[in-house]
């Protein structure tokens, strides 16, 4: 009877153990086999979505937080957040998580922040139970544009696509008359997103403004062009190829027409150039170096 009794008990005791321990991995990670992240599309432009995700499987806020901070690992997405971006403090309560960020999160880029408060936002929207997201910077609130406490997916107007476009100023090189040196032009274009301005870039240089007159014009196109860490990587399509220069000096006015160009962004320090995504090394027997700065000796 007593060996009955000792049974019963043990198991008893095992069914709560295992009630618990389910218990609290319901409680540790979100409902679902998988959770989406949110990034920038690498070649993001007006008419095509800005947005894109990719998936990883379910976990805690905290760590989804963590892991999108970390960056995407499609080579398609680009993380609108800088490296030195640190959560301070977290926690869930009443269907909406409070994140303390350092005040590296904040940026005078209006289209950055735009991208890092909407990646953040509907990222862990999509977490079960949690409708809002309350952020402060350093302690300091950093509510969304409506005033409440909270953000929401609401928030944003546009949903999955690009930003409202602005007027940006920009100073771009092209060859001379000669075909000796470069010669630059401040170009006034209408444009909107994080890394569309480098593409602005490159469609200027590939299709001039009124009374430029460059012999690469309509001549070749950019596959993709992603800035990170200070260097613009530039992914040409193969048309330069068939493009027949007439020497070395006509080549070098062709890659520091963009690399002259590239630099006079904010953020950029140097270019790498690549054709249908194979490293650059040589055009037309002229040798390209990995890393590519500005070089206003060729401007006249």
């Amino acid at each position: 009877m007593k060996r009955r009794v000792a049974a019963s008990v043990i198991f008893v005791l095992i069914v709560i153990a295992a009630i618990i321990v389910a218990v609290i991995a319901v409680q540790r990670a979100p409902r679902g086999e998988t959770v989406r992240l949110y990034y920038l599309r690498a070649n993001a432009d007006q008419i095509g979505p800005a947005f894109g995700s990719e998936t990883a499987e379910a976990m805690p806020a905290d760590r989804l937080v963590q892991r999108l901070l970390h960056g995407p690992q499609s080579k398609n997405l680009v993380s609108p957040f800088g490296e030195d971006i640190v959560v301070n403090a977290m926690e869930t309560s009443g269907g909406t998580v409070y994140i303390d960020f350092n005040e590296q999160y904040l940026t005078d880029d209006p289209f950055t922040q735009s991208a890092r408060d909407y990646c953040l936002v509907r990222t862990l929207s999509g977490m079960d139970g949690v409708e809002y997201i309350g952020i402060t910077v350093e302690g300091h609130p950093y509510p969304p544009p409506d005033g409440a406490d909270g953000w929401h997916i609401r928030n944003f107007i546009v949903d999955n696509s690009a930003f409202a476009p602005v007027r940006k100023t920009m100073t771009v090189y092209f060859p001379n008359t000669r075909g000796d040196l470069l010669i630059y032009r401040q170009v006034t274009v209408k444009t909107q997103g994080v890394n569309l301005t480098e593409n602005t870039v490159l469609e200027l240089l590939a299709n001039p403004p009124k009374g430029v007159a460059s012999p690469f014009a309509g001549r070749f196109n950019a596959n993709s062009v992603v800035t990170a860490d200070g260097v613009c990587y530039v992914n040409l399509s193969r048309d330069i190829l068939s493009f027949d220069f007439t020497g070395d000096t006509q080549v070098t006015l062709f890659i520091y027409g963009i690399v002259n160009s590239l630099c006079e962004l904010d953020g950029v320090r140097s270019v790498r150039l690549s054709i249908d995504g194979q490293t650059m090394r040589t055009l037309a027997g002229v040798d390209i170096p990995d890393y590519l700065t500005a070089r206003y000796d060729l401007v006249e």
